[in-house]
């Protein structure tokens, strides 16, 4: 939450406008994590929710990278495509 409230502070600060496309970035990042630990940890995307050790060994690290840099790429993606022009 500290950090949420720091990117709109410093975008607020900056730019004297609120970017509410950040709490949105952060949802589809939550929702992102989610299903990559449940992909890792049962092989698929078939069952009723997440196994009690979805989140062991390498499975929570690997999720993070890869949230990490599929939501860069949609962070630039927006940038070039609604911010830029």
């Amino acid at each position: 939450y500290a950090l949420i409230a720091l990117g709109f502070s410093i975008t607020f600060t900056t730019t004297k406008t609120l970017n509410f496309a950040q709490g949105e970035f952060i949802g589809v990042g939550a929702f992102l994590g989610v299903t990559v630990l449940y992909v890792l940890s049962s092989g698929g995307l078939t069952g009723n929710g997440l196994p009690q050790g979805a989140s062991a060994g390498v499975n929570f690290p690997v999720a993070a990278i890869a949230v990490g840099a599929v939501m860069g790429v949609l962070g630039i993606l927006l940038f070039i495509t609604a911010v830029q022009p």
